[in-house]
C-alpha cells in the first residue's frame, strides 16, 4: 500500500476535517429551502438527517416526512431505488437514516438533495442537520 503524502496534495499534516465546508461539498448551499440546512461531516455511504421542528416532533411529523419522501419524484437515472431509508421520532426531533448502498452513483446527489426537497413544504421544520456529530 502506498503511503499518502499530504504535501503532494497541498495539505498540512494538521489537516482538520472538522473545518471542511461540508455544505458546499454536498451541494446543500445550492438548494432553495424553506428551512436551514447544515452538514457536519460524512460517514461513507450512510447519512443521518436530524430534522428539528419549531416545537416537539413526534409520530405525526415522522409520518408526514415518510409520506413526503415516498411520494417525491427523485428523477433517478437507470434506477428507481433511493436506498434504504428509515424515519423515526426520537427525543423531540425526527431522524431520517439513509443508506445509499446499491444505488447508482450518478443518483447520489439527487437522493441526498431530494430528501431535503421532499420535506420543503412540510410546515414547522426549523432546521435539518445532516450527519449531526459526525467525526469527519
Amino acid at each position: 500500500m502506498a503511503e499518502f503524502d499530504n504535501e503532494e496534495f497541498g495539505m498540512d499534516d494538521e489537516y482538520d476535517m472538522e473545518e471542511y465546508d461540508w455544505d458546499s461539498a454536498l451541494g446543500l448551499n445550492r438548494l432553495s429551502l424553506n428551512y436551514e440546512v447544515h452538514a457536519e461531516g460524512i460517514e461513507g455511504e450512510c447519512f443521518t438527517y436530524s430534522v428539528y421542528f419549531e416545537g416537539e416532533a413526534g409520530e405525526a411529523e415522522a409520518e408526514k416526512i415518510n409520506d413526503a419522501i415516498n411520494n417525491y419524484d427523485f428523477k433517478l437515472v437507470d434506477d428507481d431505488y433511493i436506498g434504504y431509508t428509515d424515519v423515526t421520532a426520537d427525543d423531540g426531533k425526527i431522524t431520517i437514516y439513509l443508506d445509499l448502498g446499491n444505488t447508482v452513483p450518478q443518483n447520489e446527489d439527487k437522493i441526498l438533495h431530494g430528501i431535503l426537497l421532499a420535506m420543503n413544504d412540510i410546515q414547522g421544520i426549523k432546521k435539518v442537520i445532516v450527519n449531526e456529530g459526525a467525526e469527519f
